[in-house]
């Protein structure tokens, strides 16, 4: 009865008519595993045959948008960096393209982390916990330098404080605060695709992948655990 009900659920259709995404099964089955786990632990079951059920697969889906070059580089020229916020920006930007790095680890990112002058970022605490290193293109590090020495302390307690991005408090920046940056952007530029964070980290390896970059590479770059 419980496989028959997991299959049942694979072919349920919503209000609308689609198929119930593998989210929502993955819900339903939820209770019934919890109901099976206390139905053992009462000694009113010998064993779980929850256990036996699999869980609903999920599609991956690839990105909604990649970026052309020419429209990173109209992207990454719309702030203006003679102002703090603006430098601030750029660097986001800049930072997320070339590197490039999830929004939180943007966000995390402390001015140790940071080598200049051979070109290289350390990612810490990335997804799953894992640190790795990433190169960084000889002009988004001077351009990071300008921000350091010239920028960041105009905010509050910039002394401080190790972050790299800081916000009008004068702490560390959040992933959201990456988030709106980037929206901001992509709003002025008259761009008509969705974008995001992960839009220029998407960009970044689809444009390495087209110029013969090993996928291997390209996997330990982006931090991700499967090659798929």
């Amino acid at each position: 009865p419980l496989m028959r009900y997991r299959e049942w659920l694979a072919r349920r259709l919503t209000v609308k008519g689609t198929p119930l995404q593998a989210a929502s099964q993955s819900e339903y089955l939820s209770s019934l595993r919890a109901f099976c786990r206390w139905m053992v632990e009462q000694d009113w079951l010998a064993s779980d045959p929850m256990r036996r059920i699999p869980q609903p697969r999920r599609h991956r889906h690839l990105p909604r948008a990649i970026l052309e070059p020419e429209e990173v580089a109209l992207l990454c020229s719309l702030p203006d960096t003679r102002t703090p916020a603006g430098c601030r920006g750029r660097v986001v930007l800049e930072i997320l393209y070339s590197s490039p790095l999830r929004r939180a680890e943007m966000a995390n990112l402390r001015l140790g982390d940071l080598d200049t002058r051979r070109g290289y970022l350390l990612v810490r605490h990335g997804k799953n916990d894992k640190d790795r290193v990433v190169p960084v293109g000889s002009s988004v590090c001077g351009l990071i330098e300008r921000y350091v020495a010239q920028a960041r302390p105009s905010w509050p307690r910039a002394e401080e404080s190790t972050h790299l991005l800081l916000n009008r408090f004068g702490d560390g920046m959040r992933p959201i605060g990456i988030w709106h940056i980037v929206h901001k952007y992509a709003r002025r530029s008259g761009i008509d695709k969705p974008i995001s964070t992960h839009t220029f980290r998407h960009s970044c390896a689809t444009h390495m992948a087209r110029a013969g970059v090993p996928i291997r590479h390209l996997q330990e770059l982006l931090g991700h655990a499967s090659i798929e």
